[in-house]
């Protein structure tokens, strides 16, 4: 869509401008909209607050809507069922598996695997995505909890914000770390280049922390355990492009090039662990929670997939040869 402002609405917020372009939608969705990159004002992405110009063009696109009365089709689809009780499921989630339904990525998602297993979920959290309390990224795998009823959902979703849910990540990053551990901190926004990735920003954001620790260290990469302190989207993969070690293998944050200064040999050497997977090398490993109805302390390990299994033994094997 595509409205040029009239001299009459010079000076109008931008949420508050186009909400009344867009009468089936609120105000906060709107909102959602602009901070997702969906508007933009004279071609440049902007905030909600922003002040209309006379003769500003506003481009907009709304997302792709799913019928709030069906939901996500139950599809069979391959994933690990690693809890299964009453109240709540715990899965192992593989790569390249969407979490729920959304622009893009309407089909093939975890809810849908769920679905056909004929695994009943938590009405809330919406039609597109009942249960879910938690996301991976796509290209992420590893361990996710989803609640079966409404007061699982409740009881985990409030768990998560208050930081009571240990989820701990297991990833190759960039470059030697010499310090054993330490923390990541930094606000994350959308960026304002490229609305599918996300950004550190000094103003604004979403306050974020991450906890890591070295596992092990190859030269080229090191093995780091990461924990979750915040959930943010992208975190660890945001956080490790700002200090300097993107995640390895990760095509959107810089994780599938180095500089031009290595060796040949050590050019070779990483194309050959490029070659043995085409996703970001993190995992989610280890998650801890109480459980929703009855209290107990639950926790979960998953070994790292095949493909990610065969990039660190080859990593490590490497390495030792020097």
């Amino acid at each position: 869509m595509r409205q040029t402002v009239p001299p009459a609405d010079a000076g109008r917020r931008l949420d508050q401008w186009l909400a009344e372009r867009e009468p089936s939608v609120t105000r906060s969705q709107v909102s959602r909209w602009i901070e997702e990159g969906r508007v933009t004002v004279d071609g440049r992405i902007v905030k909600a607050g922003t002040a209309l110009k006379d003769g500003a063009v506003v481009d907009w696109s709304r997302p792709v809507a799913l019928d709030p009365s069906l939901g996500p089709t139950a599809e069979q689809l391959d994933f690990g069922l690693v809890h299964l009780d009453d109240d709540i499921i715990v899965v192992d989630k593989p790569p390249g598996m969407v979490t729920h339904p959304a622009a893009g990525a309407l089909t093939g998602t975890l809810v849908a695997a769920l679905k056909g297993r004929g695994l009943s979920l938590a009405a809330l959290g919406g039609p597109s995505r009942p249960g879910i309390v938690h996301r991976l990224d796509k290209d992420t795998s590893g361990l996710m909890v989803v609640a079966r009823t409404d007061h699982a959902y409740e009881a985990l979703t409030r768990a998560v914000a208050e930081r009571r849910v240990h989820r701990q990540y297991r990833a190759l990053v960039w470059g030697d770390i010499a310090i054993l551990k330490g923390t990541m901190e930094g606000a994350i926004t959308r960026s304002r280049a490229d609305r599918k990735k996300m950004m550190v920003t000094r103003e604004g954001g979403r306050p974020a922390r991450t906890h890591w620790r070295v596992l092990a260290r190859h030269r080229l990469v090191t093995d780091l355990e990461l924990t979750l302190e915040t959930g943010r989207t992208h975190q660890i993969r945001v956080h490790c492009r700002h200090s300097g070690h993107p995640v390895f293998g990760d095509p959107t944050y810089g994780g599938r090039v180095r500089g031009s200064s290595l060796s040949p040999q050590d050019r070779l050497r990483i194309t050959g662990w490029l070659a043995l997977t085409d996703r970001q090398a993190l995992h989610a490993a280890r998650l801890e929670f109480d459980h929703p109805v009855n209290g107990d302390r639950m926790s979960f390990t998953a070994p790292l997939p095949p493909d990610l299994s065969r990039l660190f033994d080859r990593v490590a094997a490497d390495s030792g040869a020097g």
